[in-house]
């Protein structure tokens, strides 16, 4: 069942990027955050849902049911999916930090910002919750970001998130029924609170 689950992710991943590799254990496993690189974030994502998953079903077996198992390659995916959007959320700011690291390190040591200054000053420049994805378009984390414009692509200064190619999981799993839930954590809210947003990030239903 798990390699149904990672046979779906590599197509996915093959859609989404070009120089996409399907997910290797022996030479994957220890380098997937090594980098800030979106095809390596996707594989996490699959391990971390693949793990969500397998809790679900050891703390709540009697919950599951052929049926539900069944879909296991739809529910998952659907966590998948939830966790780009998350990391969607932090690009910006993740971006622009590792932008302003990478400048600190290329500094020459005649005139690098003291360390200190750098912690107080310099690194709280990061927005956090900017209204606009405002940076160049040409940047590499950007095109590993966008990849084939399939995932997600920019609109104006805005990330759009293309749900087009999730609606086939979404479809097999019954939304109506709260064992289908994706929440991390306990709430007395909706069930299924759809997707998060951020004000440079769009969702294209």
């Amino acid at each position: 069942m798990v390699q149904d689950v990672w046979s779906e992710a590599n197509n996915l991943g093959r859609t989404f990027w070009q120089g996409y590799t399907d997910f290797n254990y022996l030479n994957d496993i220890t380098l997937l955050v090594h980098t800030y690189d979106p095809p390596q974030l996707f594989k996490l994502a699959v391990i971390w849902a693949l793990w969500r998953y397998w809790c679900k079903l050891f703390y709540e077996f009697d919950q599951f049911d052929p049926d539900r198992l069944s879909r296991m390659v739809a529910e998952v995916m659907i966590m998948v999916r939830n966790e780009m959007i998350y990391r969607l959320i932090e690009a910006r700011p993740v971006i622009q930090w590792l932008e302003i690291n990478r400048a600190h390190k290329d500094e020459c040591p005649e005139v690098r910002t003291p360390e200190k200054e750098f912690l107080l000053v310099t690194s709280q420049s990061v927005e956090t919750t900017p209204l606009e994805f405002d940076f160049p378009t040409d940047t590499d984390y950007i095109h590993q970001w966008l990849g084939n414009n399939t995932m997600c692509y920019l609109r104006q200064k805005k990330i759009v998130f293309n749900h087009a190619q999730w609606y086939v999981y979404k479809n097999q799993l019954e939304c109506n029924d709260p064992v289908y839930a994706d929440s991390q954590e306990d709430s007395d809210g909706p069930e299924d609170p759809g997707p998060p947003s951020a004000p440079f990030l769009s969702h294209d239903y």
